[in-house]
Parts: C-alpha cells; structure tokens; sequence
C-alpha cells in the first residue's frame, strides 16, 4: 500500500460544538504557516461561502507559490473530511492526493480536537520518501497549526 497517515490531537477549553465550529471555519494563512521545509497556507481562493456542504471546492495557494484544490467530502455534528489533490510544485511528484480530517469530542470539561491526514504516494517510488515526509516532518506542521487555533479558540 502506498499510503501513509498521521494524526494530531490536542485538548481546547471549550466545549465540543464551539471547537468544531472553529476548526470548520479558520482562516488557514493565520493558522496553517510554514514549518521547517514545508510550506505555510498563503491564500485560499474558490471558496464563495462557509466551508458547510460536501462538494464544496478551494484552492490553497501555499507560501511557497505552490497550490493545492481541497473538497469537503463529508459533514456530521462533530467531524468533516476533505480530500487534497491537484498538488502543483515538487511535492507533486510524491504526493497524489490526501485525505483529511478534523474531529472534536468531549474532553473532561473541554475537547479533544483531532487533526488526521492520508497521503497516498504518487508512485511506488515515491513511497518511501513520502512516508519518510509524514512521520518526520508533517506532526509538528500539525502540532503548530493545531497550538495557534487552540489560542484562536480560547480566546474567543
């Protein structure tokens, strides 16, 4: 199998409907910014209304001029799932596309929101360094993003 899957959680004080919320609707250039080699989320284009029905498109220009289409695949109460293709620059080279997925859920007194990721390699060759990318690189690019929305959340 040519996929690789990593996943972050972190807890938020506050409670689950307000986390998804936040997680549904963030503005991605002031919480998904450049980590070490990869890139940070510059710009998002295409999307005409909030992140709410499946089928919906956008396209994520990343810092370093490359971009990416993302799709909301589904909605429930308490997750969404995306899918990432149409990657442009090197990172095409590895990459086919990725799936992804936020989930908040009760926590003691606050939430627990989960951020998970499935990249599927582009060749069999290129497995092995995507999987090296993942596990290496892409949990602390989460574990960042995930930080700067908690601050976001909490403070609201």
């Amino acid at each position: 199998m040519r996929a690789s899957t990593v996943q972050q959680s972190i807890e938020i004080n506050a409670g689950p409907d307000k986390v998804f919320a936040a997680a549904l609707s963030f503005d991605a250039p002031s919480i998904v910014k450049k980590h070490g080699a990869l890139p940070g989320v510059a710009a998002v284009a295409g999307q005409t209304a909030a992140w709410s029905a499946p089928g919906q498109q956008r396209t994520l220009t990343l810092t370093d001029g490359t971009s990416v289409r993302e799709t909301l695949v589904l909605l429930d109460r308490s997750s969404y799932d995306y899918r990432v293709e149409e990657f442009t620059g090197p990172i095409a080279a590895l990459i086919e596309r990725a799936t992804g997925q936020f989930e908040a859920a009760p926590d003691g007194a606050g939430s627990l929101l989960s951020w998970r990721y499935e990249f599927v390699a582009a060749s069999p060759a290129a497995a092995p360094l995507l999987r090296f990318m993942v596990s290496a690189l892409w949990p602390g690019y989460m574990r960042a993003a995930l930080k700067r929305l908690k601050v976001v959340i909490e403070a609201q």
